[in-house]
């Protein structure tokens, strides 16, 4: 629990403790932001650990330095859990958190809010990123209608992307194939909560751009698919074998 109640305070020490584990960080040959961040709400063990362990970061190897570390050293041996109800975690796991655990979603949070690219701006910030899911999420769990475009029809995949994305302001029409090449590559490690995640010859030819949905997170992403509107995980078995890479919207 915070103990600091003078906020000039509080912001001294947290900045000291971040600086902290830039430094551990740089020692230990650690360059990945996401994962200091994520020490900053660990405690800067957690940069050791992963250098101990020869791990690198990811929403996952937080998750089992919670449930495994920090948990049993709060009291929590049994890994009981907690319900918990941000996007990130309904995404990831259906919504909880490891009692005494800390945040492992923490760096995963902060993302949205900061850039880690490599140059290419985004139109899709965490506040568009809102907007995008508010307007999304009014139909999840709704039936995939081909060449759905509204709401009164019902959405195939790039109808519900444009639609979402026209809510949030920004410009992204077509098909898949079309908001594809309207769109420009990002590496997978630099992606972003409302970037796009495309898929080739779920129809049409193995080398034809036939699906879309928005990125949530290195696992998930949210769609309109065969089984219906809502988060599924494009790492998996079946989405992998026609999986054509992540695209952002970019200022025009």
């Amino acid at each position: 629990m915070n103990t600091i109640s003078n906020p000039k305070d509080s912001i001294y020490y947290g900045v000291m403790h971040l600086k902290g584990a830039f430094d551990d960080a740089k020692m230990l040959g650690i360059n990945d932001l996401l994962a200091i961040v994520q020490t900053y709400n660990f405690g800067r063990n957690y940069v050791h650990w992963l250098a101990t362990n020869s791990k690198t970061h990811s929403l996952q190897t937080a998750d089992y330095y919670s449930l495994t570390v920090v948990a049993p050293a709060g009291g929590n041996r049994n890994g009981t859990t907690i319900g918990y109800s941000q996007p990130v975690a309904i995404a990831y796991n259906g919504g909880y958190r490891y009692i005494n655990g800390g945040n492992f979603y923490y760096a995963e949070m902060v993302k949205q809010y900061l850039s880690f690219n490599n140059g290419t701006a985004p139109v899709n910030g965490s506040e568009t990123f809102k907007k995008i899911m508010e307007e999304a999420l009014k139909y999840n769990g709704n039936p995939y209608v081909w060449g759905g475009k509204t709401p009164a029809q019902g959405f195939d995949c790039s109808g519900l992307t444009s639609w979402a994305f026209r809510a949030a302001g920004v410009n992204l029409n077509g098909s898949a194939s079309e908001q594809y090449y309207a769109t420009v590559e990002v590496d997978p490690k630099d992606a972003q909560p409302g970037d796009l995640v495309f898929f080739k010859g779920t129809y049409g030819g193995p080398d034809h751009v036939s699906h879309v949905g928005i990125y949530v997170d290195a696992n998930t992403m949210y769609d309109s698919e065969s089984s219906g509107i809502g988060y599924h995980q494009f790492t998996s078995p079946g989405w992998q074998k026609y999986y054509a890479g992540i695209r952002r919207v970019v200022p025009k």
